[in-house]
């Protein structure tokens, strides 16, 4: 194609009619013209187009999500692709969206919130567990009298659980840090957590 100064200097283009493209390539008016309409209606087109492969994502999966026109067209294949993925998260849009929707807490129910701790016994220090036993009953009494920790005992499979009313880690690793078994290493901490522990309301 030839560059703009060689045309306007054959005098096949005149200044007023003569647009350059960007690259330096001379185009008449018409040429222009029909360029940016053409751009234009594929601006369009994808406009429409966009909103509505969104749409066909979570509709029936034999409408393809091409029918820009509203007329459905059938089709055998399985979603694939994008709007495979658009649908997973559909999946998992839709029980976080009921949940948060959902009254908290349920009706007849009352969920404060508590910290869970539960321990594994350490076999190594399996002795002290009798030399410190009367001392870890006498705090723990004291604690549950005190309503700091709500229940407390061993599980069947070994391990211990502790229930806290409070949920700042900082206070009850405090308490713990001074609890007998836990102190001298007969019981270590595996895992907390702050639990909504839901129960009927009195």
């Amino acid at each position: 194609m030839a560059r703009f100064p060689e045309l306007y200097r054959s005098g096949r283009v005149g200044p007023r009619y003569a647009i350059n493209d960007g690259d330096g390539v001379a185009l008449d008016l018409k040429s222009a013209l029909s360029r940016s309409i053409g751009r234009m209606k594929t601006i369009s087109i994808l406009a429409t187009t966009l909103p509505r492969l969104a749409t066909a994502a979570f509709s029936d999966s034999r409408q393809s999500p091409f029918a820009c026109d509203g007329r459905a067209l059938n089709a055998s294949t399985k979603p694939h692709g994008i709007l495979s993925d658009m649908r997973k998260l559909l999946f998992l849009l839709v029980p976080v969206v009921a949940l948060a929707q959902s009254p908290w807490p349920p009706e007849g129910l009352r969920c404060p919130e508590r910290t869970l701790v539960l321990f594994g016994f350490q076999q190594e220090n399996a002795a002290k567990a009798k030399q410190f036993h009367d001392e870890h009953i006498a705090y723990m009494v004291s604690l549950i009298k005190a309503g700091k920790i709500l229940s407390a005992g061993p599980t069947v499979d070994g391990r211990g659980v502790m229930i806290f009313a409070m949920t700042d880690w900082a206070e009850v690793e405090a308490i713990l840090k001074k609890e007998p078994f836990t102190r001298e290493g007969v019981m270590k901490i595996t895992s907390h957590t702050v639990w909504n522990a839901c129960e009927a309301e009195k």
